[in-house]
């Protein structure tokens, strides 16, 4: 089928399953809903399914919406039939019209079945070309993003397996040369994925290669990425990337001179601070995370973040205040404990007396009025 001829396809397609949803109103709104009205919109979807045959019969998966579409016409006849006002008419009314809300429900649900099977189609199609229009991989990648956000559907997700979406997306992070922003695009979509279904996908984020390539890339949508993941998978992950040995690898980014990756890269720490367990929060201090953290407070804001207001601002404090109210390390003594190396790594790295004395005050007891 030809481009044209495909999107013309589609196009009937999405406006019968429109149709077929305004079917499909809670029945109690049903036994109030004008007549007419419910007429006019089963006289709609047949014209459309008129329009649509020789799609609907061309497809097999389709073939079974012409059953619902005679089923649907005979209802519209004896809707038609119980005209009257008396109890017998009044109770068949209503149970005809409950049926035409099911057929209505029925017929959507294989056209949303066709729909994403041609959509998952053209995604690898386009998400597959070498070198392929970028702008065209980054609209594929969003509307997969917002099909997936409409919540879990086991028939999609059969889609997405057997297709290998997330093969795909996998490569297009580590190996191919897509640029930056196709890649970031391609990662929001990992994430979509997670949202999707975590107990799934997340063991595929383990075993693949998707967060050392988020830590490569090394942009700020990147490391964003990176800490939503944290937020939603937690110790499991903090624990695969301390065993991987990739959290000095996003201590490194704090010496980026991109203030916008410094801030993913700082909010990033405070998420696996939050999180990770004593020996991950031990790691952290012998990478000297604390000096890198006093070096940034003292970062004044640039242009490109401009309307950030003091995105460093307290950031050694924010730090050990995550330790602290963190679920990582359960144990108040080792809490405590990280908080007095805190503290003397503080007193070490200062400018000045007047800088530590500041900053061990806002730790122990807050920032002065």
């Amino acid at each position: 089928m030809a481009a044209k001829e495909k999107s013309h396809a589609l196009s009937l397609i999405q406006a019968l399953k429109k149709a077929s949803k305004d079917l499909q109103n809670n029945p109690i709104f049903i036994l109030c809903r004008n007549q007419t009205d419910l007429k006019a919109a089963i006289e709609a979807l047949l014209e459309l399914s008129t329009k649509a045959n020789p799609i609907l019969s061309a497809d097999p998966c389709l073939s079974n919406i012409s059953h619902s579409l005679n089923n649907l016409r005979e209802l519209l006849r004896d809707l038609e039939e119980f005209q009257g006002y008396g109890v017998r008419s009044l109770f068949y009314r209503q149970i005809t019209k409950y049926k035409i809300s099911q057929i209505g429900y029925e017929i959507e649900t294989h056209l949303r079945a066709y729909i994403d099977r041609e959509a998952i189609f053209d995604l690898v199609q386009t998400l597959r070309e070498e070198p392929g229009d970028e702008d065209e991989k980054i609209t594929a990648l969003i509307e997969f993003e917002n099909r997936l956000s409409q919540g879990f559907d086991r028939d999609y997700q059969e889609l997405i397996m057997k297709a290998g979406i997330f093969s795909i997306l996998e490569s297009m992070l580590c190996f191919s040369n897509c640029s930056n922003r196709v890649k970031d695009e391609a990662a929001l979509a990992v994430l979509a994925l997670i949202e999707f279904n975590k107990d799934v996908f997340v063991g595929m984020v383990f075993m693949g290669f998707t967060i050392p390539s988020l830590i490569s890339m090394g942009s700020s949508t990147s490391i964003r990425i990176l800490s939503s993941l944290i937020a939603r998978i937690r110790t499991p992950l903090i624990d695969e990337l301390q065993h991987r040995k990739q959290i000095p690898r996003i201590i490194n980014l704090l010496s980026s001179e991109n203030r916008s990756v410094l801030m993913a890269a700082m909010n990033c720490l405070f998420e696996i601070a939050f999180y990770g367990s004593k020996e991950v929060i031990g790691a952290m201090l012998e990478e000297e995370l604390v000096r890198k953290l006093l070096e940034l407070q003292r970062l004044k804001i640039g242009s490109d973040l401009e309307n950030e207001d003091f995105a460093f601002e307290d950031c050694v404090k924010r730090f050990a205040l995550q330790i602290e109210m963190g679920e990582g390390v359960e144990n108040k003594k080792e809490k405590d404990e990280f908080k007095l190396e805190i503290l003397e790594t503080v007193r070490k790295a200062s400018v000045s007396d007047a800088e530590a004395a500041s900053i061990v005050h806002d730790i122990l007891w807050g920032p002065s009025p």
